[in-house]
């Protein structure tokens, strides 16, 4: 029942913290923190394999994370979209949770 809000705030906190906790560069900040989102919705798919949107909510964040780390001014900081990033997920989960009360 709270295994996607469980997972989502666990990886929301570790994407947060670890940067911190291992004095990393800022320009890891966010793919780790994307990378962290998109690690605690593919446990919500491996724990609940019936529920398969959060397993594209992971694919689609594990993207956006390569991508920055890969092309850091492409995707995100070069289209401006760091600031739009935890809105956006946390608005996705919501409406997930949402759907998924009405259909279960």
């Amino acid at each position: 029942m709270y295994l996607v809000p469980a997972a989502v705030l666990i990886g929301f906190a570790a994407g947060l913290l670890i940067p911190f906790w291992l004095s990393l560069p800022d320009e890891t900040r966010f793919p780790i923190f994307l990378g962290t989102l998109a690690l605690s919705l593919l446990v919500v798919f491996a724990a609940a394999r019936e529920r398969w949107v959060p397993l594209v909510l992971a694919a689609v964040l594990a993207l956006v994370a390569l991508v920055d780390v890969v092309a850091p001014d492409t995707l995100a900081n070069g289209a401006g979209l760091v600031p739009y990033v935890v809105p956006l997920v946390l608005m996705a989960v919501g409406l997930y949770l949402l759907a998924e009360r009405r259909s279960g």
